[in-house]
């Protein structure tokens, strides 16, 4: 085998692999970019992240990190 193509979709969302970023609460108390961050890095990889509900930075600042036509999906945790 020379050559695998790993790429799908994901309830209509493009994939490189058949996987995405999932929630992770509080991701800046692992790192200063948090979720912004990993806004940024989903995009490199070319895979979707979902948006936690309990994140450490607002949704319009985890929004404004995306690029262009880059698909998240979002979490809602509801107790």
């Amino acid at each position: 085998v020379r050559e695998i193509d790993m790429t799908t979709t994901m309830l209509g969302c493009s994939a490189s692999l058949p996987l995405y970023f999932t929630a992770t609460a509080l991701a800046k108390l692992a790192h200063q970019d948090g979720e912004v961050g990993i806004v940024r890095a989903a995009k490199r990889a070319g895979v979707p992240y979902m948006l936690p509900t309990l994140s450490s930075y607002t949704l319009d600042e985890m929004l404004a990190a995306r690029t262009p036509g880059q698909e998240l999906f979002a979490q809602l945790y509801v107790n």
